[in-house]
Parts: structure tokens; sequence; C-alpha cells
């Protein structure tokens, strides 16, 4: 088959959103690789890749701008990607934007079928179409490590009982965005739900993921023991040979200071003290959510 041809055929099965037509236009050892997918993908795995974009991207198309046969089976072929992000994608939520993804796509081909398919494009671009913040930081400096972190908050305004400390091990940037994605889509839309739930921070630093959330009793915790996908994400990990290892533990304050509010005097209020008012006569703010 024709080079040029070829190539269009390829697209063509993209834009048919068929991950079987994809998958099936590569030789047996055929390799996939672009910047989201961080290695090589061949076989099946190219068709899921394509699975998991069509589900992030119900209606993701690519507009071809050129063809160029490069010799020895060689094509580039650039290409503007579009889409709407209606899905979760590698750990991240929808958010409901568009994406417009000018790219370049360098191809080997031989006889009917592709042998390789390296795809360029810029990711920078990619995450501020879709409104993501964009943090440029070290892996690790010396001693500390740097990551990642969401805050859920209830507008509970109380004093927390306790807190559930959690920490898990993953094995793979894949495992911990399983991880992420879980804790997403479904154990913050249960914990919101429960009896004494005060707030939540959960952080990723590399393979290391952590969750700190407050309760107004110790006891309120064990809520999420008894079904639900908190409890599915822990038997995974216990019997389902998910991650490293980890840890749980409910924590209480042994000590803590008062929680203090700034008055728009520029003076600060102790709330614990039972101060409704500041010293200048204005009444004292609203504390911040736990």
């Amino acid at each position: 088959m024709d080079t040029s041809r070829l190539a269009q055929t390829y697209f063509d099965a993209w834009n048919c959103r068929d991950p079987a037509a994809i998958a099936s236009a590569f030789a047996d050892q055929g390799t996939y690789r672009d910047p989201a997918t961080g290695q090589e993908l061949r076989g099946a795995a190219i068709g899921a890749y394509a699975s998991e974009l069509f589900t992030a991207f119900p209606d993701l198309s690519f507009d071809v701008i050129e063809i160029q046969p490069a010799g020895d089976g060689a094509i580039v072929a650039r290409w503007v990607m579009r889409g709407t992000n209606v899905g979760p994608f590698r750990g991240a939520p929808p958010t409901g934007r568009t994406v417009t993804l000018p790219g370049v796509d360098l191809l080997t081909a031989r006889g009917d079928r592709i042998l390789s398919v390296e795809g360029y494009f810029d990711r920078l671009t990619t995450l501020e179409q879709l409104g993501f913040q964009i943090v440029v930081q070290p892996e690790r400096v010396g001693p500390a490590s740097f990551g990642t972190s969401v805050h859920i908050e209830s507008r509970r305004r109380g004093r927390p009982g306790a807190f559930s400390l959690t920490w898990i091990d993953t094995r793979s940037d894949a495992e911990a965005e399983q991880v992420q994605e879980v804790t997403r889509a479904q154990i913050i839309p249960q914990l919101v739900q429960l009896d004494g739930f005060m707030g939540l921070l959960a952080a990723r630093v590399g393979h290391r993921l952590f969750t700190v959330t407050a309760w107004e009793r110790p006891d309120q915790p064990r809520q999420l023991a008894v079904s639900g996908p908190h409890q599915a994400a822990a038997d995974r990990m216990l019997r389902g040979g998910f991650s490293l290892g980890g840890q749980a533990g409910v924590w209480t304050l042994h000590h803590g200071s008062p929680v203090l509010v700034r008055c728009s005097c520029d003076e600060l209020i102790n709330l614990d003290a039972g101060s409704k008012t500041c010293v200048c006569g204005r009444p004292a703010p609203e504390p911040a959510p736990w």
C-alpha cells in the first residue's frame, strides 16, 4: 500500500473512534508513543490507550494538514487534534473544556502495516487549554520531595475531634494515577456524605500518596470500613496485589493553639476565648472551615 494512503487510513481509524482498527493498523511488533504515554505501547495496549482518549474526549478528531513521504517507509504527518474533555484521563477529572492541539506524527511502515508511530505535541499547551494549574518544580532537592495536593471542605466550623491519616506507596505512575482517580471520582463523593466529615487534604509526592481527614469524633472514620469505594480500595490493596503497601490510623488532638482570625483593623482575635468582637468594636470574622 502507498505510504500516504496507509497514513490516511490510520487517521481515518482515529476519526471513526475505532480502537480495534487503530491497533490493527500496526504490525505485530509495531509501537506507538507520544508525550502522554510515557513509554512505547504495543498490540492491545495501543487500542486501550485510544479507548482511554475516546472516554476523555468522545468527540475527538484529527484534521490532517499534510502527509509527506520521507523515503524508506517513513511518513511525516502534521495534524490538529480537537476534542472536548468530558471524561477522566490519566487520573485527572474532566474539565469540560475543548482543546485544539497541533502536532506531528513520524510514522514508519512496511507493506500495508505500520512499524512505529512517534507522536509529538506540546503537553503544556494541552494542560493550559484544559484549565489545569501548571506548577514547575523539581521532584527532589536534598531531603525535600515535592508533589501536588487537593483540599475538600465541608463548611463545618467546629474544632475536629480526630484526624484519620493514611498513606500508600505505589509501584509506578500508573498505579499512583489510579489511586488519584479513585479518590477524586469515588472516595471524595463518599466522604462528603458521611456523618462528622469536616475536611480532607490529599497529597501525592512521587509514588507515595497521603490523606489527612478531619472528623468531629474519633469513631466516625469507621464508617469508611463498612462499604463503598474506600472499602473496595482497601480490599484491592490487602487482597488484590495492588501497591507496595501503606498504613492507616486515627489520631486525636494532644494540644492545640487557639483559633485566631484577623480583623479588618489588623488585630488578631482569639475565638477560643469566646471573643465575639475585636478591640476596635467590629464583629469578629467567621473562622475558616477546617
